[in-house]
């Protein structure tokens, strides 16, 4: 670029960019399955509380009844809960375990020399195209006169096979 300051920004937001992409990447499964965890567990969360509120609601409206039916329902209401506890607790687990498997497939990327403003132009100066192109046009002139003149060469030594 002809301005070093432009330059030197454009390299460090690729360079940023560049980083970004290839952290995304690299997580890109482990971060599907941590969101898809992070749904499950919230289903699971929802599903506890109210496996909570129905255990709670019925010991309150059942508080002082000791029948045999009362028992089995808040048995049964228990054991829901139970589950929606351990399915709400191993969710829970798990969501952490791929929260620590998304930070450890996460690349450490180091940026070896950050972009700096240049301080001469990274193409070869005025002088040096100047000669190369003296000589190549020096070199080229005498391909096209030698050329011409092998041609009428040629041609002459033709034309006198064809008179004789």
């Amino acid at each position: 670029m002809p301005d070093p300051v432009l330059a030197a920004e454009l390299t460090g937001k690729v360079t940023a960019s560049l980083i970004d992409y290839i952290k995304d990447y690299r997580t890109q499964k482990a971060r599907q399955d941590m969101e898809y965890t992070r749904e499950r567990y919230k289903e699971a969360r929802a599903q506890f509380k109210k496996a909570q509120e129905r255990l709670a609601r019925f010991r309150d409206e059942h508080s002082g009844q000791l029948t045999q039916m009362a028992r089995t329902q808040e048995e049964l209401l228990q054991s829901e809960y139970d589950v929606a506890f351990n399915v709400y607790n191993n969710l829970a687990e798990r969501l952490e375990q791929e929260r620590f498997e998304v930070q450890k497939e996460t690349p450490v990327v180091k940026v070896l020399e950050p972009a700096t403003i240049p301080q001469s132009p990274s193409s070869p100066s005025g002088m040096l195209i100047l000669i190369i192109s003296v000589f190549l046009g020096f070199f080229i002139g005498i391909l096209i006169i030698v050329g011409k003149k092998v041609f009428q060469y040629i041609k002459t030594a033709l034309n006198n096979r064809s008179l004789e």
